[in-house]
């Protein structure tokens, strides 16, 4: 009867075994399954159907750091990618910057987050470019090259974003100072042009007493 008890407690104990490994398995799978369709659901750019999955695989292993760091990326980039769209460019820029300083992360993700971080550092360049070409006509004297510029900017899409507030004001400035020499410089033209004007009738006037002073 002792025999019998041992050998049925064994059996207990394989069968447990058996069933924890089975489960095991069970988990492993799932988890499988779920990063393999979250990663390429992301490659469809279906973020949020993506961190679905990825919360699915963390439910089968809560402790495991790559479902951690693919989840928290892909909402962090979702984030970036929305405030872009939204030309929120100040909280895109953060955002993004955290997807790429984010460690066991996605390298596509990366590489998307760079872009957008290019794309709007690209977009300051070229504003800062046409306010330095801007200024360097007005430096020369040329304010007639110089004002179109800085109308075409102060006219444009990327400068009426609140990111560029700053160097709008600058940008105004500019355009006060240029309109304003502008000025100055037709008055003088006009200034120049009279004083000739009454040179050359005073000229006339001079000629005609000399001509009767002669008679």
């Amino acid at each position: 009867m002792k025999n019998k008890w041992k050998i049925g407690k064994r059996y207990l104990l394989i069968a447990g075994l058996l069933f924890l490994v089975g489960c095991g398995n069970a988990e492993q799978e799932a988890y499988n399954d779920a990063i393999q369709k979250g990663l390429d659901i992301l490659n469809a750019e279906q973020y949020e159907k993506a961190e679905a999955y990825f919360e699915i695989a963390l439910e089968n292993q809560p402790d495991d750091e790559k479902a951690k760091a693919y989840l928290a990326q892909t909402k962090i980039y979702r984030e970036a990618k929305d405030f872009y769209d939204g030309k929120e460019y100040a909280e895109a820029l953060e955002k993004a910057q955290q997807v790429v300083d984010s460690e066991n992360g996605l390298e596509g993700l990366i590489a998307k987050a760079t872009v957008i971080i290019e794309e709007i550092d690209a977009k300051e360049t070229y504003i800062n470019e046409e306010i330095a070409k801007a200024q360097t006509a007005y430096d020369s004297g040329n304010v007639d090259e110089a004002l179109p510029i800085i109308e075409t900017l102060l006219g444009s899409e990327e400068l009426g974003n609140a990111y560029f507030s700053e160097v709008k004001a600058i940008t105004e400035q500019l355009q006060t100072d240029i309109q304003n020499k502008k000025n100055e410089l037709a008055a003088e033209a006009e200034a120049q042009a009279r004083a000739e004007e009454e040179a050359r009738l005073q000229e006339i006037a001079n000629s005609a007493i000399n001509a009767y002073n002669e008679l």
